[in-house]
């Protein structure tokens, strides 16, 4: 093995090879531009879906599927080409009562929000490698809505 580490007899590696540019290749967050979404319906919390008959549970969740996909229509074309990247996701909820706690907001997100937008194509996969989800809240009690952030 030579000084260099290379154990190649003398040769150096070339930049194609090397870790740097291998490091280089691998990217945390992908370029594209972001993609606003603003639906005008409250997302329920996780209680009040598990609470629900699972007919109504899912005509609430086709109602979400159509907002979305009214609101993606006027900015994208469709249908969209699915791509195995990883997607970062922040869900404002704009709400006019109080606050959910975390897991009663983020399991409503989740059926609701991030299952429509695997549906549509806008997501690979909603498991963790492909997926990182933010939720946020504030009070807004005059104009309550949900705000979908892709990049």
């Amino acid at each position: 093995m030579m000084a260099d580490g290379s154990g190649s007899g003398g040769k150096k590696t070339p930049l194609s090879r090397s870790p740097a540019y291998i490091q280089g290749r691998v990217r945390t967050r992908h370029t594209t531009p972001k993609m606003k979404i603003t639906i005008l319906t409250e997302v329920p919390s996780n209680n009040r879906l598990l609470q629900m008959h699972w007919a109504e549970r899912m005509r609430l969740k086709a109602v979400f599927m159509t907002e979305i996909w009214a609101m993606l229509t006027s900015k994208v074309s469709l249908p969209i080409k699915r791509k195995r990247i990883k997607k970062f996701i922040t869900v404002t909820l704009y709400r006019k009562g109080r606050r959910y706690d975390k897991a009663n907001a983020y399991g409503g997100v989740d059926k609701m929000i991030i299952d429509p937008l695997h549906n549509l194509g806008l997501i690979w996969n909603d498991s963790q490698p492909w997926l990182d989800l933010d939720v946020k809240q504030e009070l807004d009690h005059k104009n309550p809505r949900t705000e979908i952030e892709i990049e």
